[in-house]
């Protein structure tokens, strides 16, 4: 496990004194987040329709319609009325989209809050969101601050916080909350607390089923934990981390009668499935032919390319960085994983895959950094916008 001196910890490991103040990314993080919310009041009122059937309660209107988009609507109608007692069909029978492809956690948390604050469940779920991308951020800021002192840290919080995939951080979306788990319990991993790391990774798989890829990197550390101290007790992390998926899939089988019935609405209804890779190589090949030869491409195409291409550029940043293995680990997990999905790799994706985001502010420096940063900014409430826009831009975020 490398470690750096005092000096390299307040110098960034240059020798200088270039660290940027510490409350830099707590100002940053809140001025791009209300200025998130200040673009979501200047976009249309309407909220965004899936294209699917679904099945649930009717959408929320006006802010509030705006800030459930999407996956937030499924999340909220969990938070609110739980799950149904069946998978819900379609009038012709064909599986529907419904809250049974979403896991629990995220939406308990929402009903928690709501109960003990003022407000709608949409005002709790934007709180939670809100204080768990905080809460990320910090943790995240710690983490490289270990790896590589201060300097690094305060650029990667604020490249963290300014991301154009975090645009989901003013949705009521689960991204901010497993981010907090994972980087928690990577956090947590590299300072040897077993428990807590397997702990909060079993919250990060309750929260998404893709968060179980932290079983690779915490493996990784508990494989060298016993090889160089026989600290056998490291096998707690990655033991616990599976057990927030289990739990969840086995609740919502409990709960719908279905055994499998995430994957079957994720399959039948969402249409995610794995594909090798297919879909990222078409979006690629139809956003080439777009720029070469003038063909029409989605939006939502488009995005998934830029995040691609952004990606190959993070890896690089990663390689010249050179972190623990672990990150490296969580960062290509977090990114196959969307690679082999029929989801691609939308902006959101590059975001759980934190170490990337991570590597591109350790890296940039000076002038540099600070464009890099605020064109970030600028995309990042763009892509909030466009978010939730009705009609015509087939964006799925």
């Amino acid at each position: 496990m490398s470690t750096i001196t005092d000096e390299e910890r307040s110098t960034g490991g240059d020798g200088r004194s270039s660290a940027l103040p510490p409350w830099l990314p707590i100002a940053v993080f809140v001025v791009v987040r209300v200025a998130a919310f200040a673009a979501l009041a200047l976009a249309p009122t309407e909220p965004v329709q899936v294209e699917l059937p679904t099945v649930g309660p009717e959408p929320y209107q006006g802010i509030e319609g705006q800030l459930t988009s999407w996956d937030g609507y499924f999340y909220l109608d969990i938070a609110e009325n739980g799950y149904p007692d069946h998978v819900p069909t379609t009038p012709t029978g064909e599986t529907a989209q419904s809250s049974v492809s979403f896991f629990p956690l995220y939406p308990a948390l929402i009903a928690a809050v709501d109960v003990v604050t003022p407000g709608s469940a949409v005002a709790a779920a934007i709180l939670v969101t809100t204080v768990a991308a905080f809460v990320a951020m910090l943790l995240l800021r710690e983490l490289v601050r270990s790896i590589s002192g201060s300097a690094a840290a305060e650029r990667a919080a604020i490249m963290f916080a300014v991301f154009p995939g975090a645009f989901v951080f003013s949705l009521a979306y689960t991204e901010a909350l497993v981010l907090a788990f994972s980087v928690g319990a990577l956090l947590a991993v590299r300072r040897s607390h077993w428990l807590v790391a397997g702990i909060l990774a079993a919250l990060a798989t309750a929260t998404r089923p893709d968060a179980a890829v932290l079983v690779l990197p915490l493996a990784w550390v508990a494989y060298r934990a016993i090889r160089t101290d026989r600290d056998w007790k490291a096998l707690l992390a990655p033991a616990l981390a599976p057990v927030g998926a289990v739990l969840a899939l086995g609740y919502i089988g409990w709960q719908t009668g279905v055994a499998g019935a995430y994957f079957r609405v994720q399959n039948q209804a969402f249409g995610l499935k794995p594909d090798f890779g297919k879909t990222s190589i078409v979006h690629l090949r139809d956003t080439a032919f777009a720029v070469v030869g003038g063909d029409s491409v989605t939006l939502g195409v488009v995005l998934r390319t830029a995040a691609i291409i952004f990606a190959v550029a993070a890896f690089y940043a990663l390689w010249r960085w050179r972190p623990p293995a672990e990150v490296w680990i969580f960062a290509v997990a977090v990114f196959m994983a969307g690679w082999l999905n029929t989801l691609s790799v939308p902006p959101r994706v590059v975001l759980r895959a934190f170490p990337l985001v991570a590597a591109v502010g350790v890296e940039l420096k000076g002038k540099l950094f600070a464009v890099v940063a605020t064109v970030f900014a600028a995309l990042q409430l763009l892509l909030i916008y466009l978010a939730v826009y009705p009609g015509g831009l087939d964006f799925l975020p």
